[in-house]
């Protein structure tokens, strides 16, 4: 999984990498005082216990959800992770010729001393009846729910809107809205992932009968 910060914000420099294994990856690719090919990078080597499907940087530029096949959807604050990357030395960037290190049990184009580990909790963490192939912030101020609207898929047949998020507290909001849709796309069909329309009244996702379903987001 990989995201960009959000345009913008002080947080639209970094860009975020989800790993196989769970992991968390937050890169600043300029490492601001250097030259050459140089960056920072931090890890959380255990933000999930399984995959990262996907990322999404909130539009207000501190917010980052993270959704996982461990069943989980969990929101972290960028502003922790970017603090923490001004505190340490950067890494060398490889050349095309040169082999990549790891990060999280997974390869990326870098050398010299490894990424450090960063522990952080997450702001809150969305407990779901099955995998989460997606979880993704309205691009506008949603109905009811402003910047901070969260859409979720899942495995659980149903589509999730949880408003407001991002209060801290580490506890598991409730979704304001559920959807029922069949998201059991089976082996052989790219698992269903929501999107919101552009107004951000609106939920579109596949449908197992060739078709694009359309939902109303406050509903």
């Amino acid at each position: 999984a990989f995201c960009l910060g959000a345009p913008g914000q002080p947080t639209s420099r970094l860009f975020f990498l989800g790993s196989n294994g769970g992991a968390i990856a937050a890169v600043d690719p300029r490492a601001p005082g250097t030259t050459g090919a140089a960056a920072r990078a931090i890890l959380l080597p255990e933000a999930h216990n399984k995959k990262i499907n996907t990322l999404s940087a909130h539009a207000g530029g501190h917010l980052l959800a993270s959704a996982s096949t461990d069943a989980s959807v969990r929101i972290w604050d960028v502003r922790k992770l970017r603090d923490a990357l001004l505190q340490i030395e950067p890494l060398e960037m490889d050349p095309p010729e040169m082999g990549p290190s790891q990060i999280g049990g997974e390869q990326i184009g870098a050398r010299g001393p490894s990424p450090q580990v960063f522990k952080a909790k997450p702001l809150c963490s969305l407990p779901l009846g099955a995998s989460s192939q997606s979880a993704v912030w309205a691009p506008v101020a949603a109905a009811g729910g402003g910047l901070t609207s969260l859409l979720v898929t899942s495995f659980d047949n149903q589509l999730a809107i949880y408003r407001n998020l991002g209060g801290g507290g580490g506890g598991a909001p409730a979704p304001a809205v559920v959807i029922r849709h069949n998201t059991q796309t089976g082996r052989w069909v790219v698992p269903f992932r929501a999107e919101w329309t552009s107004a951000g009244d609106g939920v579109l996702v596949g449908g197992m009968s060739r078709t694009a379903d359309v939902y109303d987001s406050a509903t």
